[in-house]
């Protein structure tokens, strides 16, 4: 126990010391600072659990890999200039945030009657799978527009990672639809935070490269991490909203 508050004590440290990096724009040192956060966020959860089977765990663990190839790429990079250093970061850093992601949406489905859930939501399901298709084309269109990309595969990666985090924005959205609970609401709030960090990522990369833009996207996506890292000790059904008249009959 007393480990596990050091090494958040610690996690907290990092991330106040690489925000503040951000924010006087000394990225390169920020990167290294940032590099421990999510693997060390990862430790500490197996920690407290014992858990490395979850597909929750699994998606702490794509994120970290990440993470590690990122920072040391990074260093490579500083040092050499390699263009295909650059590229195999952004095509391995991309794969393993998509099957993070991926991770993240089967953990939250695993918890759902799926069938049930179609049934109870058939037009909400509509509405946002035409949502989703529109935001994930809207988007898409800009990023593969600013010329950013030189391949075709990465304009497929750009496409397959926009649609997974629309994905997780409407699975999250039914999920508390359907349970009404803190924990849901937690998944929700941190779905919400990654989708709008990708956004301000996405318009730091494609459209203007305003420092404060990647500041509020580094904080958005920190703030994603610290509601999942919550919401893992939470349960569905201890954790149920009451409503006013519910209260009233247990007092």
């Amino acid at each position: 126990m007393k480990q596990i508050k050091l090494l958040l004590s610690l996690i907290v440290m990092l991330t106040i010391t690489y925000l503040g990096l951000e924010v006087f724009n000394r990225t390169s040192l920020a990167e290294y600072v940032r590099l421990p956060i999510i693997p060390l966020l990862t430790y500490v959860y197996y920690l407290k659990t014992r858990d490395k089977s979850s597909f929750f765990f699994l998606f702490l663990a794509a994120f970290s890999l990440c993470e590690v190839i990122c920072g040391v790429s990074n260093v490579i990079y500083d040092f050499t200039e390699n263009v295909m250093i650059d590229t195999f970061q952004f095509f391995s850093g991309n794969l393993l945030y998509i099957m993070g992601y991926v991770f993240l949406i089967v953990e939250i489905l695993k918890n759902m009657k799926l069938k049930q859930v179609i049934r109870k939501f058939p037009f909400t399901i509509l509405v946002l799978l035409a949502l989703d298709t529109y935001s994930v084309v809207l988007v898409s269109k800009v990023s593969i527009e600013s010329g950013y990309f030189e391949s075709t595969l990465g304009m497929v990666i750009e496409v397959i990672y926009n649609t997974t985090i629309m994905l997780l924005l409407s699975v999250a959205l039914i999920n508390y639809l359907n349970k009404d609970s803190r924990k849901a609401i937690n998944i929700l709030l941190a779905a919400t935070c990654i989708v709008f960090s990708e956004i301000i990522q996405g318009a730091y990369i494609y459209i203007t490269e305003l420092n404060i833009l990647k500041v509020l996207g580094s904080i958005f996506l920190l703030a994603a991490f610290a509601l999942l890292y919550i919401q893992a000790a939470m349960s569905y059904d201890e954790l149920k909203f009451k409503t006013y008249e519910q209260k009233k009959i247990v007092n």
